[in-house]
């Protein structure tokens, strides 16, 4: 709820900022409905007054508008580019919360349930956008990233409480539900496939440090070496904490997915659960093919078991129970993931020991050279200290002759 004390402040942050032609669109329907459905404002004259009657003045009608209505009026009214430039801003930067509030105007206008929840679904694919362009841009160490994943979470616990909301006043909501989780589905898909890019991106950073490392070393310079070493200690720390922002992201995903499945219908909700099942399974095999792991045999195992459950349970129209065990089948290849990681980590320090051997053989190479080189120069000053006494032997022969 907007509080009075904060008009002005919001209204100085939002002055001079037009907005776009939808929203304009949306706020003078609201506008035009609000003047034809409220009575008219009279007012009672003192004493000896002639009767004024307000009735058809909008600005006698400001008084009773609702908050964001009003701040939505003075948006659309006062022109400018504050709006428009928030619009393009990220998290983090000083325009975004001007984008947020022309978000909350914007739901606040809204007609009905529906559009309020169909909105903040697009608002939370905007997050996962912004998301995306951090990572691509400023990298996972930045403050932003922060700023939007608790949005994203806000976005998406609004929908959630605004299904809800609409299924306790008795509503059927099976149907809103489902078409607002296809769109979160795609839209988580596409910040999953954000961090995977980023990930490929620190992969090759590291790959590409590793070869300059080994070339300086062959070089023989230890300080480029020195600093390599740090850069590459730098990505292997980005990598690390992408990797633990990818896992809160989908942990925080998963928990309002869940909200928003509860008011699906029982048997879309399995069937969902049975299909994203079987789609990890077969991202997990592509990331170990990728990697050039092999994984153990029997690593599915328990995977296959319980999906196969799963799917029977199906069969016979036991929804809940066939949903719980593709749930469990896809919490198993946490299992697999740990393995492929693991082995992605051998894997890697092996490569490191076998460079680590051959900078030890270039080493040894070229220490046995200096030796080598060493032990000629010596030859060669004891061949000429031998050529120079024999010269100083032979002067002192002819000197004793004479």
């Amino acid at each position: 709820m907007f509080k009075r004390k904060n008009i002005k402040s919001i209204l100085k942050r939002i002055s001079n900022a037009p907005v776009d032609e939808g929203f304009l669109s949306v706020l003078k329907n609201r506008l035009v409905d609000y003047i034809r459905t409220t009575p008219p404002i009279v007012r009672i004259p003192a004493k000896g007054r002639p009767l004024f009657k307000r009735s058809n003045n909008l600005i006698f009608k400001f008084k009773t508008m609702p908050i964001p209505l009003i701040i939505g009026l003075i948006i659309a009214l006062t022109g400018g580019g504050t709006v428009a430039a928030s619009q393009g801003s990220l998290p983090g930067d000083t325009l975004y919360s001007v984008k947020l509030f022309t978000e909350d105007t914007r739901t606040a206008v809204a007609f009905n349930p529906d559009s309020k929840a169909r909105l903040q679904i697009k608002f939370a694919a905007e997050r996962i956008d912004e998301i995306k362009t951090i990572l691509e841009e400023r990298g996972v160490e930045v403050e932003g990233l922060e700023i939007a994943r608790t949005a994203l979470e806000n976005n998406l616990a609004k929908t959630a409480s605004i299904i809800e909301g609409e299924k306790i006043k008795g509503k059927d909501v099976s149907a809103l539900a489902k078409e607002l989780n296809d769109k979160f589905v795609s839209d988580k898909e596409t910040l999953k496939q954000a961090f995977k890019d980023q990930k490929e991106i620190l992969k090759a950073q590291e790959e590409e440090l590793k070869a300059d490392i080994k070339e300086a070393r062959k070089a023989g310079n230890a300080v480029q070496v020195e600093q390599l070493i740090k850069q590459l200690n730098e990505v292997k720390a980005q990598k690390k904490l992408l990797e633990q922002k990818k896992e809160e992201q989908e942990e925080m995903l998963d928990d309002e997915e869940g909200r928003l499945e509860k008011e699906m219908g029982k048997k879309e909700e399995a069937e969902k659960s049975i299909s994203e099942a079987e789609k990890e399974k077969q991202e997990a095999i592509e990331e170990a093919l990728k990697e050039g792991i092999e994984l153990p045999n029997g690593a599915f195992d328990k995977f296959d078991r319980l999906l196969a459950q799963a799917k029977e349970l199906f069969g016979r129209e036991n929804y809940q129970g066939a949903k719980q065990l593709a749930k469990q089948a896809e919490k198993s290849l946490d299992e697999v993931e740990d393995v492929i990681d693991e082995l992605e980590d051998l894997k890697e320090k092996d490569e490191d020991e076998d460079e680590d051997e051959d900078d030890n053989r270039g080493r040894g190479k070229n220490a046995t050279s200096t030796i080598s080189q060493n032990a000629t120069s010596t030859k060669r000053i004891e061949n000429k200290d031998k050529s120079e006494n024999k010269e100083k032997a032979g002067k002192s022969d002819e000197d004793n002759n004479d």
